[in-house]
């Protein structure tokens, strides 16, 4: 294991948190206030490198792409999608959600978004948003090897000249020290302005809170609105910006048993053709979307109508929060085992810029060379999303 920080030994971090049962805990002791300027600076400070080829960036439109790599798992893939993919070549800008520096789930501890920018061709700005105690969920904690430094973010790779970058840390509404992927971190928009041919465009990225409810992602919304408004202070307020990310726009409210309840209701007394539609044009259920339309922001040119991720109902997390006989009980009551919902989790949006072509969802899969197609398994839980974008 390396060091966290300079003179904080990663693992020395993990020992002391895992002391703590909640996050405020942790912050008031001695271990925390010692080391506290130090890990706030890690969490507080986009990171700009790399270069890595740069061919031109169309003069005309941009191409943008948005995925939720699930934590860069698969990267043996990823890398080579990134590399070989026209659709992912042709990008110009790619937001990327979950990304992992030195977590043992991502293979030898890798630099995901380094490894994906080399093999893409551009700049990375990476932002640690937690710095996990765990190897993390269900089958990822079977993983050989220990992590070495535990971070786990947002980051944007971009052909743009990168000129700045900024962050702004979202309110927390879920205690990941409570939790089996115990955590130290918050959620955050990640703000990046670039140089376009001589015009400067606002690129940023966020990535919501699942685990608790639409309003609770409307109030984090508020507060990226909130980061971005800071930003733009700084460069410019009339900037055309684009933004997306993994806003995990469900429509449902979790955490708690009776949540856990109010959702199953809801599944199977909705007729299936209208559940679908909630669940891919999630704009009535998830209020957000207001955010949006109040800080003058377009998404339906840039997004198509597919579901970008799906869950089986089966093995919901949110069963967990039931007594195991309740819950086998509440999956028999309503047979809904093998049922599977599929969402609209993943949004690209715009403002100050419009549409140049046909928004597209793309495939979830891997890159084959032979048959110069998308195919075989899948590389990440989302699949990724493109749009085009121009100024009016």
């Amino acid at each position: 294991m390396s060091d966290l920080v300079p003179g904080l030994p990663y693992a020395d971090f993990v020992r002391e948190a895992r002391r703590h049962l909640h996050e405020a805990s942790f912050r008031n002791s001695d271990f925390f206030r010692l080391h506290a300027q130090a890990l706030e600076a890690l969490l507080h400070t986009p990171q700009i490198s790399g270069r890595y080829g740069l061919p031109p960036a169309g003069r005309d439109r941009l191409a943008v792409v948005h995925w939720n790599i699930e934590k860069g798992k698969q990267l043996s893939g990823l890398r080579q999608r990134f590399a070989l993919d026209p659709d992912l070549q042709q990008a110009d800008l790619v937001f990327l959600n979950e990304v992992d520096v030195g977590m043992a789930r991502a293979g030898s501890n890798a630099d995901v978004g380094r490894e994906l920018a080399e093999a893409w061709g551009g700049h990375l700005v990476y932002l640690p948003s937690y710095i996990e105690c765990t190897k993390g969920l269900g089958d990822e904690r079977l993983v050989d090897g220990e992590n070495s430094r535990g971070l786990h973010g947002l980051a944007l790779l971009s052909r743009l000249p990168v000129v700045e970058a900024r962050m702004f840390p979202l309110p927390a509404c879920w205690d990941y020290f409570d939790f089996e992927e115990k955590r130290l971190g918050f959620r955050q928009g990640l703000y990046v302005l670039l140089d376009w041919h001589g015009v400067p465009v606002v690129a940023a990225t966020t990535h919501l809170e699942v685990r608790r409810t639409p309003a609770g992602r409307q109030i984090q919304a508020e507060a990226f609105f909130r980061g971005l408004a800071a930003a733009l202070k700084r460069w410019g307020s009339d900037l055309p910006v684009v933004i997306a990310g993994d806003w995990n726009t469900n429509t449902f409210a979790r955490s708690g048993w009776w949540n856990t309840l109010r959702g199953f209701v809801r599944i199977v007394s909705t007729p299936p053709e209208r559940l679908a539609r909630e669940l891919r044009a999630p704009f009535d259920r998830e209020p957000l979307f207001d955010n949006l339309r109040w800080e003058r922001f377009d998404w339906q040119p840039f997004n198509d109508d597919s579901p970008t991720a799906s869950q089986r109902l089966g093995t919901v997390e949110d069963l967990s929060l039931l007594p195991p006989a309740l819950a086998e009980a509440v999956v028999r009551a309503f047979q809904v085992k093998d049922r599977v919902l599929e969402m609209r989790l993943d949004w690209i949006a715009g403002r100050g810029v419009v549409a140049a072509g046909a928004p597209r969802t793309l495939s979830p899969g891997s890159w084959s060379p032979q048959s110069d197609r998308v195919e075989g398994s899948a590389l990440s839980d989302h699949a990724p999303i493109l749009a085009f974008v121009r100024l009016p």
